[in-house]
């Protein structure tokens, strides 16, 4: 049980610093998607990210951004939205096709 907590904590402060560094899984592939990936947040207005790398797993920034609200695909792949983690690990929702766009509440993005 203390094992659960101590995960749980790790998880909660994680999610609250965010931070802007990428991370990609050490089996990714280095391709680029090419195009826009716009999100939308209550804190933040607009936000993007430009040409994503395929595997990386982009982290909303938690301050000042807070968790993404709605979304609109404009690259060449599909993108996995994750409710639960700022590090592409709980909560998948998607993939969301190129051109797609939509409401779904998020911490972090993969594509790919």
């Amino acid at each position: 049980m203390r094992t659960f907590h101590r995960l749980a904590l790790t998880l909660f402060a994680t999610a609250l610093v965010g931070g802007g560094i990428a991370t990609t899984p050490a089996h990714a592939e280095s391709y680029q998607a090419s195009g826009t990936f716009y999100y939308f947040t209550t804190l933040g207005g607009s936000q993007h990210i430009d040409n994503p790398i395929i595997g990386v797993c982009y982290p909303v920034p938690a301050v000042p951004v807070g968790p993404a609200e709605s979304y609109a695909n404009r690259t060449n792949a599909p993108v996995t939205l994750y409710l639960l983690s700022n590090a592409c690990a709980l909560g998948a929702q998607g993939p969301y096709s190129p051109g797609q766009e939509g409401s779904a509440v998020f911490l972090s993005m993969r594509f790919g």
